[in-house]
């Protein structure tokens, strides 16, 4: 059995920013990528598999269990599995920003989880709407022994419905509808950030300039006179410009309505598409692979090679080569996805 007893999982970083930007039948999802490494995998991620929580230690409960619904895209740094964020064949948008405030459930009935990032992952592998993302709190809690930095994510599907979703003292916590004015988060609870903004005031103590770059990208998003799609992504990749840190690592824009990923990185500038509707997401064919930072640009849908668990493993070291972990426990790490059961 694989327990996860020391590695500290460390989650997105202190200058992120999310946005969804619409007009009258288009919408992208804009997201900024903060942190001090830019290394990463895009991970064509399979249906049909049975998958199951890793293992949090001392936690109570049981471990969830769950069958994989949607193939999905997505950016990983710490593993296959473990996403930062990215989009189903269905049309969800999950990504996730750091909040200090957050505290997840204590154990309840509920199956647990073992990280924020496995629960991004079963997000995409189960749910096709944000209706269903919000239902699925009934099914699975994220584990209360979860390590790393506390997280809120943003959501969007393909009928243009959004959430804001965070943890506040073990209880979940959903803006959708009239709670959701303004389809943007950063690095503060969304009920502070919105009120900053109806101020037009950030704090006097503003970590990583949360607030500020709430209200700028809650500002540009609501000015956008952006028409056509291709203006959208246009629009939205000035905006991630806008409210960047001297820590962005990506600049990531779903077009969701028709299963664009657009991305760009600090290591390599181009912009990059990819076309998840070309993806044959069946067991059929192999899990596949692209580094973010590779030497491409324009469309790299035909680039993704098959996932090897060398490419895994060395991805894994890259992420945690500062921690000081056992080589032991990275293999195992490495392993757990060739454990799960496909149809």
């Amino acid at each position: 059995m694989f327990i996860l007893s020391t590695l500290h999982f460390t989650d997105s970083g202190w200058a992120c920013t999310t946005f969804v930007l619409t007009n009258s039948d288009q919408q992208v999802f804009g997201r900024n990528f903060d942190w001090s490494m830019g290394d990463a995998l895009l991970m064509v991620n399979k249906r049909g598999c049975t998958k199951r929580s890793i293992t949090r230690p001392k936690e109570k409960g049981q471990k969830a269990t769950w069958i994989v619904e949607y193939g999905s895209i997505t950016f990983n740094q710490y593993g296959r599995e473990l996403p930062m964020g990215g989009m189903n064949e269905a049309g969800l948008v999950v990504e996730a920003m750091a909040l200090s405030d957050a505290r997840y459930p204590k154990p309840d009935h509920r199956p647990y989880v073992g990280n924020a990032m496995q629960w991004r992952q079963y997000l995409l592998d189960t749910c096709a709407t944000v209706a269903e993302v919000i239902a699925a709190d009934n099914k699975v809690r994220i584990s209360h022994k979860a390590p790393g930095l506390g997280i809120h994510v943003l959501v969007l599907d393909k009928n243009g419905d959004v959430a804001v979703i965070e943890f506040l003292n073990g209880h979940i916590k959903v803006y959708t509808g009239d709670e959701l004015p303004v389809t943007v988060s950063t690095n503060d609870t969304y009920a502070k950030s919105l009120q900053c903004l109806r101020k037009n005031s950030p704090p006097l103590f503003d970590q990583g300039k949360s607030i500020s770059r709430f209200i700028k990208a809650a500002k540009m998003t609501q000015d956008s006179r952006a028409e056509t799609t291709d203006e959208l992504v246009t629009f939205a990749f000035d905006t991630l410009a806008a409210v960047s840190s001297d820590r962005t690592q990506w600049r990531i824009v779903y077009d969701n309505k028709n299963m664009m990923v657009h991305f760009r990185t600090r290591t390599n500038p181009k912009i990059r598409q990819v076309n998840v509707s070309e993806f044959d997401f069946s067991k059929a064919t192999p899990v596949k692979i692209l580094d973010v930072n590779a030497n491409l640009s324009g469309d790299v849908t035909d680039k993704f090679s098959p996932y090897t668990y060398v490419a895994n493993r060395a991805q894994i070291s890259r992420a945690y080569k500062s921690y000081g972990i056992p080589d032991k426990q990275l293999d195992a790490l490495a392993k757990f996805p060739e454990t799960f059961e496909c149809r």
